[in-house]
């Protein structure tokens, strides 16, 4: 049987013949991104590279409100998998969970914990991760914090790329949950990894964001004035992105009120102000905060 494949042989195929799926998707553009998973497996003739793109397009119609036309996907894709590799039974499983996600989270967890034991016996441990990552964001808070250390000292511990990809994620993840508990100090310390994960790797959007975080966490931890550096330097970078850059003066304008610096700390709320209402995604996610961020500006 072809599932009876052995790991090495499995690892063997993974490496010479599956298509990089990490280069089509652009999760700020999710049409975008199916466009191009589309063309290209109209491109392929293999079987384990159609079947793969089959499941990362199904993702993009999650992403984009179709659930249902992504599970269709999967539907048709069901009846193949067992002529496949294993590879695609853990992605099936996987797009499954993550389509489940927000409907059904029983069903989710259950669709994701059979992708943890299949990738975990194959030794997939990118798989492993991403779909213990993908189960902690439907969990408590305190059980997502366990789950999100467990894949993190995999992560750190593994000789897989796909797996040690997945530290500054999950160091990010693990900071902004213990922001939640308001245990700044410990929140502090997993974003600071984070922003020296991506010091030692060429990533000029995540080493921003993950300054910005930092300074956030300094400002909440009562450094104000170091947190204001960080963020000030942040405003002359030409790597930032516009997305990132009414955040930057929110958190401007939130210490120099700290520091009693009333009057500039208005002109940073309204460039906040500014900036964020542009971002339809912040516009109905959260109307409060851009209200205040223009009241405050406002004398």
């Amino acid at each position: 049987m072809r599932n009876a494949l052995p790991v090495i042989a499995l690892s063997l195929w993974i490496s010479a013949h599956a298509i990089d799926i990490d280069t089509l998707w652009n999760f700020d553009d999710v049409p975008g991104s199916e466009a191009r998973l589309q063309a290209a497996l109209e491109r392929s003739s293999v079987p384990e590279e159609r079947a793969a793109l089959i499941t990362q397009i199904a993702r993009a119609e999650g992403l984009q409100g179709r659930p249902a036309r992504g599970h269709a996907m999967l539907d048709e894709l069901q009846t193949r998998l067992s002529e496949l590799q294993p590879e695609i039974s853990i992605r099936y499983m996987l797009e499954r969970g993550r389509l489940y996600s927000s409907s059904n989270r029983p069903l989710s967890e259950r669709w994701l914990r059979h992708t943890i034991q299949l990738a975990s016996k194959h030794k997939l441990d990118g798989f492993v991760i991403e779909a213990t990552h993908m189960l902690a964001l439907i969990q408590q808070q305190g059980s997502a914090i366990d789950m999100n250390l467990k894949a993190l000292k995999l992560a750190e511990a593994s000789s897989d790329p796909a797996a040690m990809k997945w530290q500054p994620t999950l160091y990010n993840n693990l900071g902004w949950q213990y922001l939640d508990q308001r245990n700044y100090e410990k929140a502090l310390e997993y974003l600071k990894k984070a922003e020296d994960w991506y010091t030692s790797h060429p990533d000029p959007r995540g080493l921003n964001a993950a300054h910005w975080s930092v300074g956030k966490l300094l400002r909440l931890n009562g450094k104000s004035t170091e947190a204001l550096d960080i963020q000030m330097s942040l405003t002359k970078a030409q790597s930032v992105d516009k997305s990132l850059l009414g955040y930057v003066f929110e958190e401007i304008a939130e210490n120099l009120v700290v520091l009693g610096r009333l009057p500039e700390a208005k002109q940073y709320y309204g460039k906040a102000w500014k900036q964020l209402a542009e971002d339809p995604w912040l516009s109905k996610s959260d109307p409060n905060r851009l209200a205040r961020l223009k009241a405050l500006s406002i004398d």
